[in-house]
């Protein structure tokens, strides 16, 4: 009798640690490599809305399609060092097709005592995010390649944002630039969800007619002279496609 209690105890035990053992991380909402994870696995899947008009000329084009990007595996770079390859597919109509290889990794710079998140794309490196971070800091996405300046402000973090019928919080915003009133819509943003990655992009530059009556009082997107826009908005994602 008391080898059967024994048994049940010990079984007792290791259930409750194998309960625990399984129950899922607690991610700390203030380590801020999470606003852009690059771990293998990760599946994000977008949707493109691109627009650009042309008055003078009457004419105008719009196109949506998917684009998906798989963290798939590591790999050394020409130093040496591991690398996250990306596999990005493009398409439309649940049809993907190859679009491109890229890869991305974190980097500590020790003597400044700074992460940065590095994305190489089109055999040019770009910081895409720097960390620790906080509200009005800036840095130069170029910094790491022979493109001019490119410089971002970090707007808020820990705020919260909606879109495509999702919230999500806490969140980071950079901005390069953000302006509208009667004359034009100058607007180049990213939003970043904390343990998810990017969720929204934005790069518009629409300039509004003035040869309408009481045009000044006429929403710019209603009275369009010239101009583009490029919206990347995440539609869904996967923590680890592999598991």
């Amino acid at each position: 009798m008391k080898e059967i209690k024994l048994i049940l105890i010990t079984f007792f035990i290791i259930s409750i640690f194998y309960i625990s053992c399984k129950k899922k991380k607690t991610i700390d909402t203030s380590d801020q490599s999470y606003y852009y994870p690059v771990n293998i696995g990760r599946m994000y899947e977008y949707q493109i809305d691109t627009s650009w008009w042309d008055h003078p000329n009457d004419t105008s084009f719009s196109a949506t399609f998917t684009e998906r990007e798989t963290y798939d595996t590591d790999f050394p770079n020409q130093a040496g060092q591991l690398e996250t390859r990306i596999i990005v597919e493009r398409g439309s109509g649940g049809f993907l097709s190859p679009y491109g290889i890229q890869s991305v990794q974190r980097y500590y710079n020790a003597s400044k005592k700074i992460w940065t998140i590095q994305r190489l794309r089109n055999m040019f490196r770009y910081i895409m995010l720097k960390y620790p971070a906080a509200e009005g800091d800036t840095f130069n996405r170029n910094a790491l390649n022979p493109l001019g300046p490119d410089t971002w402000k970090v707007d808020y973090i820990g705020g919260s944002f909606s879109v495509s019928g999702k919230s999500y919080s806490p969140c980071l915003k950079i901005i390069k630039k953000e302006l509208e009133d009667s004359l034009k819509i100058e607007r180049i943003v990213e939003i970043y969800a904390h343990n998810v990655g990017l969720v929204y992009a934005e790069n518009t530059n629409i300039l509004g007619r003035t040869d309408t009556a009481n045009w000044v009082n006429i929403p710019v997107l209603n009275r369009i002279e010239s101009g583009f826009s490029f919206i990347k908005t995440l539609v869904k994602h996967d923590d680890n496609i592999y598991k």
